[in-house]
């Protein structure tokens, strides 16, 4: 495995264990679901997603001072600016739009896992990866930087391999989740 690969592998597995170390302590939002579920694949087998990736980052950056981890005076965790300059998409990130990582296969994870984060205009965040179209795949791109891309309206989705961007296309979209799973997202913020 590269060390992109690699430091994708540990952001997102970061993420996921902050969020679900998070989401019995979250905060009360409404009955509203992050939007990002409905552009999820119905089938994934494991799902993260919180309403608003600013608000987001304020809960990790309360979290990990809790632990130590970083001092009362280091900067806040901005997770917008911390994805914006790993996949270089200053001002092309939408901090107040829903953020998510889903995975289809816990086996083969880092191969199966898909981020999605939110933009403002996903055209104008293509352009600024500089990606150019996979040869033989329909609207899937590659960015040295980002890895395999597909723009969809407000989200660019983020995969290590191609194939699990066209497989998307094939899979029903649409979070479903159970009365407890969909009182537990209802009432917090991851």
């Amino acid at each position: 495995m590269d060390v992109k690969s690699k430091t994708l592998v540990i952001f997102t597995s970061t993420l996921i264990l902050l969020a679900a170390v998070l989401m019995p302590a979250a905060t009360a939002v409404g009955a509203e679901l992050p939007a990002v579920l409905k552009e999820m694949p119905a089938d994934a087998m494991v799902v993260v997603a919180c309403h608003s990736l600013s608000d987001f980052s304020q809960k990790v950056g309360a979290f990990v001072q809790k632990l130590g981890i970083m001092p009362p005076e280091a900067p806040p965790i901005n997770l917008e600016q911390m994805l914006s300059g790993k996949f270089d998409l200053a001002g092309k990130i939408n901090g107040a739009g829903s953020f998510g990582i889903c995975v289809l296969d816990v086996m083969t994870a880092n191969e199966m896992t898909v981020i999605f984060v939110p933009v403002h205009n996903a055209a104008e965040a293509m352009k600024a990866l500089n990606a150019t179209a996979v040869e033989g795949v329909s609207n899937v791109f590659k960015s040295e930087k980002s890895g395999f891309l597909k723009p969809t309206g407000k989200y660019l989705l983020l995969a290590e391999n191609a194939e699990i961007l066209t497989l998307l296309e094939r899979i029903p979209k649409g979070v479903k989740l159970n009365p407890a799973a969909h009182k537990l997202f209802a009432e917090s913020d991851v």
